[in-house]
């Protein structure tokens, strides 16, 4: 049997936008819903990859994109609306896109923006 993974430590943002607790929360949550697989490449790259429940594509998730591998690759930005003092600690943020595209793979098709295809700013 392998060695479990360790833990990583919370990202470091170097700010303080939210409790200290939070962050290791949010670590923590994120943790127990990796895989094993998903749990190794994100100690390695702080990414890591999911497979969409209606198409099957695989993403691989990070902080500020999410890009479909081959053979339909894409990269997509997916903007969650929040306040600068309100954000969210990291680890929340690939947590709510691992959820979003494992349950509603559709829904976050139609909400993501293709990457260099944003909406003008008004």
């Amino acid at each position: 049997m392998p060695a479990p993974i360790p833990i990583p430590e919370p990202h470091d943002y170097g700010t303080n936008f939210f409790d200290h607790q939070a962050r290791f929360r949010a670590r923590d949550w994120l943790w127990q819903n990796l895989n094993d697989e998903q749990r190794q490449e994100y100690v390695e790259t702080r990414a890591f990859v999911v497979k969409g429940n209606d198409t099957g594509a695989r993403y691989k998730i990070s902080y500020d994109k999410v890009v479909r591998l081959a053979p339909n690759s894409a990269t997509f930005c997916l903007v969650l609306n929040c306040r600068r003092d309100d954000t969210p600690p990291y680890e929340d943020w690939l947590l709510a896109k691992k959820i979003l595209i494992e349950c509603a793979e559709d829904l976050f098709l139609r909400i993501a923006h293709l990457h260099g295809q944003f909406p003008e700013r008004r």
